[in-house]
């Protein structure tokens, strides 16, 4: 099965770009996409991976310039606003956040990851000292900067619960490639709140 992003995942995504840069910058990102990911980001539902993937790049293109570093500012910043409409109030995702600790945000990780990107693998680990663990999720690839996506989600995901002091890294993109076929995920915080 061909891993998709869910239509309510893709239109955060794209309510992000509108709120925090405006319509015309929504506008030329989509103008950069062929005739069929246009039709795949502006229909409405869940959003194949490799066209939210050129949407990403082309989002790249024209608010970085191109800038990585830029990149990965602006993904995180997206992922914590999804994470905030997503998982808060009446959210898709609330139930998964209501009166839990990040261990047991993490242990529920595979479910939300799997809802929110039909078609991939989720591993979960949780460390011994239950002060973190590792995600591994498979079938990503086509969907460059979209680990610092989910990074910025897991961050204000982990604080929503009431995790301090939270640190998430993924170590493909540490290596420097922007696009893998798995996001390697490394999570850890200090208690909660």
């Amino acid at each position: 099965m061909p891993v998709v992003v869910k239509g309510v995942v893709a239109q955060s995504t794209f309510e992000y770009v509108k709120e925090a840069h405006g319509q015309d910058v929504w506008e030329r990102c989509v103008a950069k996409l062929t005739d069929a990911d246009r039709v795949a980001v502006t229909a409405g539902g869940n959003v194949p991976l490799e066209a939210m993937g050129r949407f990403n790049e082309a989002f790249v293109d024209v608010v970085c310039n191109g800038s990585r570093s830029c990149a990965q500012d602006e993904f995180r910043r997206m992922g914590a606003k999804s994470a905030e409409k997503l998982l808060l109030g009446n959210g898709i995702f609330a139930i998964f956040a209501r009166f839990v600790t990040p261990k047991q945000v993490l242990s529920r990780a595979e479910n939300v990851i799997k809802t929110a990107y039909p078609g991939v693998a989720v591993n979960v680990t949780l460390d011994p000292d239950e002060g973190g663990g590792n995600i591994t999720i498979s079938g990503m690839s086509g969907y460059p900067y979209g680990s610092q996506r989910i990074v910025g989600w897991l961050l204000r995901g982990i604080e929503i619960v009431g995790g301090r002091n939270a640190r998430v890294t993924e170590r493909n993109w540490d290596a420097g490639r922007i696009d893998s076929e798995t996001y390697d995920l490394v999570l850890r915080w200090e208690g909660w709140k």
